[in-house]
C-alpha cells in the first residue's frame, strides 16, 4: 500500500505520517485508525523503547 493510500483509507494527515517516518509521537487515534485499515493489533505496528529521550 502507498502512503497515499493509507493517508486516504485511515483518515489520516500526511502530517501524522511523516511524525511516524521521524519516530516522533502520534495520537492514539491515529494509531487506532491505521490499526482498523491493517487489521491488526497495536504491538504489531509499534515499539515501546524505555529509553529517555535525554539519553539518545
Amino acid at each position: 500500500m502507498k502512503k497515499t493510500d493509507l493517508i486516504g483509507k485511515a483518515n489520516i494527515s500526511s502530517y501524522v505520517l511523516a511524525r511516524m517516518g521521524r519516530e516522533e509521537q502520534v495520537s492514539l487515534e491515529s494509531i487506532g485508525k491505521i490499526c482498523t485499515v491493517f487489521e491488526c493489533k497495536i504491538d504489531d505496528i509499534l515499539e515501546f523503547d524505555s529509553k529517555n529521550e535525554d539519553e539518545q
